[in-house]
């Protein structure tokens, strides 16, 4: 055998082969084809995969070259290249938006400090007021009140609320002169309110020793004094008092005139004759009064021109009287109060000719509610009261008393 014959057989043998590969191949059952894992969103128009998108010339499925490369061609259209739309990362997910926290209001703590502000004036301030009456009550002559009469002023109920007080004017030398004015102070801090009551002085009571005389006379004589005064209303009338503080009328006059006088309504009879039988009259003059009263429903007056209206006897009667005392104490308590700079000149002018059983702790204390009285009523009564008296007149003239009638309306009138 030749080459040749040997080189047929070899491709003969070669091409069975190759018709038994196909032949096995085309019998065959083929692999099953996997499904393309899903694209996102954003790469539905992705290019091809990199090693299409280099810019080496392509050419067509006849094989003829492309002028241009597919990445060109891309880019003509106004798209990113390939590459980068092919390798660009998905976009950044939004974060949630995080609920904003509140700030605290500049105007909340605005407001605060201005709170605190004005709460630290007026701790200054009561502070103030109560550092001066502590010092203003040693000016005063204190008289404590002994064991027997404490008891029996402090004994009867009252309530927690009200704090009374017993003022006594005296009309001769200090300090064993006849009690002229008798006025029952009580602050209720409660409902706000003072309430002042007139002790007539004709009223006809019985005191410690078993006697009855009149109540004016408790401030007379070698026993007499502010604490006996206490004891004696409040034996008769079964209401607790706490303080007293006696006076005398000069006091009245030099603490007027140091808060720079008073106002005080008339009626046109007081006018009249405080016009034609008293020096206030001649000074003053009843039209200037008349004018007054028409413009401001009050007269002004000084210290001296207060006390003779408050002394006026031959006019009325003793009720109408008590009513005058207590316009006058009325009016020179709310000048005191609403005119805190005056109150040193109050001091020097009239604190040293006051006795009182009110202590320098106790005149701290009292003074700490002092602005806040002015912003309190004031009501007003008089003991013994229309209907629970008699006048009669046994070797002098005295009112009679229904003292069952006449503690019951004051306790009303005082607590409620």
């Amino acid at each position: 055998m030749n080459d040749f014959d040997k080189s047929n057989d070899l491709f003969d043998d070669d091409m069975d082969d190759l018709l038994s590969s196909i032949q096995r191949y085309t019998n065959s059952v083929p692999p099953p084809i996997e499904p393309h894992p899903p694209q996102p969103a954003w790469q539905a128009f992705a290019p091809p995969p990199e090693e299409l998108m280099d810019d080496a010339p392509r050419k067509d499925s006849e094989g003829f070259r492309l002028s241009k490369t597919p990445d060109e061609l891309w880019r003509e259209d106004g798209l990113p290249p390939f590459a980068a739309a092919h390798n660009a990362e998905p976009p950044p997910k939004t974060p949630e938006k995080q609920p904003k926290q509140k700030r605290p209001k500049r105007k909340k703590s605005v407001v605060k400090r201005i709170l605190i502000v004005l709460l630290a004036l007026v701790l200054m301030i009561f502070g103030s007021i109560g550092t001066i009456a502590f010092f203003a009550a040693g000016r005063m002559n204190h008289e404590p009140l002994d064991a027997a009469n404490r008891a029996v002023a402090h004994g009867p109920a009252s309530s927690p609320w009200v704090t009374t007080i017993l003022f006594i004017g005296i009309d001769e030398p200090m300090p064993r002169g006849r009690a002229d004015t008798m006025l029952l102070a009580s602050i209720d801090h409660r409902t706000q309110s003072i309430k002042l009551t007139s002790i007539l002085r004709d009223s006809w009571v019985r005191f410690p020793d078993g006697n009855s005389r009149k109540i004016n006379e408790v401030t007379v004589g070698a026993n007499g004094s502010g604490a006996r005064a206490m004891r004696v209303v409040s034996e008769n009338f079964n209401v607790r008092i706490d303080h007293y503080v006696l006076l005398n009328f000069d006091v009245f006059e030099q603490i007027i005139d140091a808060v720079g006088g008073i106002s005080v309504p008339m009626t046109q009879r007081e006018i009249n004759f405080l016009h034609n039988t008293t020096r206030l009259g001649r000074q003053i003059g009843r039209p200037e009064m008349e004018r007054q009263m028409a413009q401001n429903d009050a007269v002004r007056l000084t210290g001296e021109q207060a006390l003779i209206f408050a002394r006026i006897r031959r006019l009325d009667n003793d009720a109408e009287r008590g009513r005058r005392n207590r316009l006058v104490m009325q009016a020179m308590l709310s000048a005191i109060i609403s005119n805190p700079l005056r109150l040193g000149a109050v001091i020097n002018a009239g604190l040293p000719g006051v006795y009182t059983s009110i202590s320098r702790w106790n005149a701290a204390t009292l003074s700490m509610s002092a602005p806040l009285l002015v912003f309190y009523g004031t009501q007003e009564y008089t003991l013994p009261a229309d209907g629970h008296r008699r006048g009669v007149t046994r070797e002098t003239f005295r009112y009679e008393i229904d003292f069952e009638a006449s503690r019951r309306g004051l306790r009303e009138f005082i607590y409620g």
